[in-house]
């Protein structure tokens, strides 16, 4: 982990705005609909690439991916880790968005896609590395080609996974 030593680098967290058309891909896939999977990792590749450039081009010293192969914050671990199963019925809302319906309108929709929920039924095992993998392939292409000084790829703690996936 690079210091500031000369000034305050720049970072942030969490997710950035998905291009609209990534979103459709991603929705797509997580509902069970018919998708391209090709075509999907082909817009990811190239709107990771894009998302790092504009960040650089910001400002930002240390970039991230945006989590643009992840349909949302920490949702997707059901797809790469197993013990997850069924659908919470209850819909998150987030308590800035229900207290300030006024600022929610004008926010608009969340940028991410609102995924189901399931809860954690039984041992967790990581399953699938290939999405990990294709996450750190894609930042790695996108870092070959800007002056970052630093680049990470965000992942959602336990404490948050147990949080919006209750344990049963």
């Amino acid at each position: 982990m690079k210091r500031s030593t000369d000034r305050i680098l720049t970072t942030h967290t969490g997710s950035l705005p998905r291009p609209d058309d990534l979103l459709a891909m991603i929705d797509a896939r997580e509902r069970g609909n018919a998708y391209d999977e090709q075509a999907l990792q082909d817009r990811v590749h190239t709107a990771v690439a894009d998302i790092v450039r504009q960040q650089v081009e910001a400002g930002i010293d240390i970039v991230s991916d945006g989590e643009f192969g992840k349909p949302s914050f920490a949702t997707y671990v059901k797809n790469r880790i197993s013990g997850f199963n069924g659908q919470n019925p209850d819909r998150r809302v987030f308590a800035d968005r229900a207290e300030f319906p006024e600022w929610n309108a004008q926010t608009g929709p969340p940028s991410y896609v609102m995924t189901t929920r399931p809860f954690c039924t039984e041992s967790l095992s990581y399953t699938d590395r290939s999405a990990v993998e294709r996450d750190i392939a894609n930042l790695k292409t996108a870092l070959n080609h800007v002056q970052a000084e630093e680049a990470f790829i965000p992942a959602a703690s336990i404490g948050i996974i147990a949080e919006i996936m209750l344990n049963q």
